[in-house]
């Protein structure tokens, strides 16, 4: 008896297996949800920017850049025709078409704003934002499965111009995504679908069970996001070397302030003018901090770094520093110290705050400047520069020391020479008048 009923069971399975479209479930595989008869339903699309610093947890502003999608049908001939690719699950094949015009809606853009800031990392804060496409299954003549091909756009169209790092070959504007339509109760409904990233090598849907031949070409995908993309992990992916996502370096820079000597003013403020300037065309924004410093005028919470130079101007005294964080890739930074008291000091700037690696002599009228880059690589045309802990990343701290040299405290000097001078002006007359006198006689 229970023989016989385990092979009814089997017998329904198969039955309802072929009265469908073949669609395995799978962590990247959307599947319908409000199966709506004669209705619309909606596919989401991923979208994630990959966000660095060489602080972890360092509180940085998204990029301002816009990305839209076209989706269009994919393949040759006419909308709707079979094309050459199959899908297989098991051992069940079906035919792909042709996507059809109206088949599916456009999604709405997707928005990172300065407005926005995230927890970057030295591995990368992913921040991820999503739309939808909208499928209309009315509008397909029949059940089966439909290919359309998803490009990304941007606005500005050079990702580079707001700090986004330059796309290289690994990187892909084009998704695929396979619409899976199936006979409903009453009509077609949407079963689910199946976004990847390339048909280069697999002409099947990719990954509808484990013997499709999937490869790191061809890969099944949310959307545009890394190559590895687990955010559930407490040891989060490295994704400095990541190159087929959008990647965005930014540094952070200290500038801080020591004054001694044993007859130096330690309260005094020393004017600094610290002139940031970008290579972008679209200014990106930077938060400012001061810890005891003042400024000439109000002091900034945050500014726009890009090809248009912008100046801090603060004033600081011992123990005095400011800090800019979230400066993007290919800033440079050009600080100077400005003596303005009639007292002797001599000044050296550093780059880790203790260790003088070159000094300079400051007046009023020659001021010292240093002139430093942030590269993603941590490869830098001119010093100084510090390297965080090892890495590629550059974190950049400058320290500016004001030395007065010790002077004796007798003052004997001081006092006494004026009085020898005159003695020895007075025996040199004397000597003089007395040579004459002889001569005279």
């Amino acid at each position: 008896m229970m023989k016989k009923l385990v092979a009814l069971i089997l017998a329904v399975v198969m039955i309802m297996a072929m009265g469908s479209v073949a669609f395995a479930a799978d962590e990247n595989v959307y599947t319908g949800t409000s199966k709506t008869t004669h209705g619309t339903d909606t596919i989401t699309l991923n979208k994630t920017i990959v966000i660095f610093n060489p602080d972890d947890n360092t509180s940085v502003r998204e990029p301002d850049i816009t990305f839209s999608y076209v989706v269009s049908p994919y393949g040759s001939g006419s909308d709707g025709d079979k094309l050459t690719s199959t899908v297989t699950d098991g051992s069940t094949t079906v035919t792909v078409y042709k996507g059809v015009t109206g088949g599916v809606t456009a999604p709405a853009d997707i928005q990172y704003s300065h407005d926005n800031a995230v927890p970057a990392t030295k591995k990368g804060y992913q921040d991820q934002k999503n739309t939808s496409i909208g499928v209309t299954p009315t509008a397909f003549p029949h059940a089966g499965v439909y290919r359309y091909q998803i490009v990304e756009s941007s606005n500005p169209a050079d990702v580079t111009t707001v700090g986004l790092e330059n796309h290289t070959a690994n990187y892909s504007n084009t998704r695929y995504m396979d619409v899976y339509i199936k006979n409903g109760t009453s009509g077609l409904e949407l079963q689910g679908a199946v976004i990847f990233k390339t048909t280069a090598k697999d002409t099947s849907s990719p990954a509808n069970n484990a013997t499709d031949a999937i490869t790191t070409t061809t890969e099944k995908t949310t959307g545009f996001e890394p190559g590895k993309n687990d955010t559930s992990s407490t040891e989060k992916e490295d994704y400095k070397s990541d190159d087929t996502v959008d990647r965005y370096f930014t540094y952070n820079l200290k500038v801080g302030k020591t004054t001694k000597g044993n007859l130096a003013d330690l309260n005094h403020d020393f004017p600094f003018e610290i002139v940031l300037t970008g290579n972008l065309s679209h200014a990106v924004t930077a938060d400012y901090t001061a810890s005891g410093a003042t400024y000439d005028g109000t002091a900034p919470t945050t500014f726009s770094v890009s090809s248009t130079a912008y100046t801090l101007k603060p004033k600081m005294s011992n123990g005095d520093y400011i800090e800019v964080k979230g400066l993007p890739t290919g800033t440079s930074v050009t600080v100077k110290e400005t003596q303005d008291t009639t007292d002797t000091y001599v000044a050296s700037w550093d780059t880790t705050e203790g260790t003088t690696t070159s000094s300079v002599t400051i007046t009023s009228s020659n001021d010292p400047t240093t002139n430093l880059s942030l590269p993603k690589d941590g490869t830098v045309s001119s010093s100084p520069v510090a390297v965080d802990g090892g890495s590629s990343y550059v974190k950049t701290v400058l320290g500016y020391t004001n030395n007065m040299t010790e002077i004796s405290e007798t003052g004997v000097v001081m006092r006494v020479a004026p009085y020898v001078l005159i003695l020895a002006a007075g025996m040199t007359l004397l000597l003089i008048s007395r040579r004459r006198k002889a001569e005279e006689e």
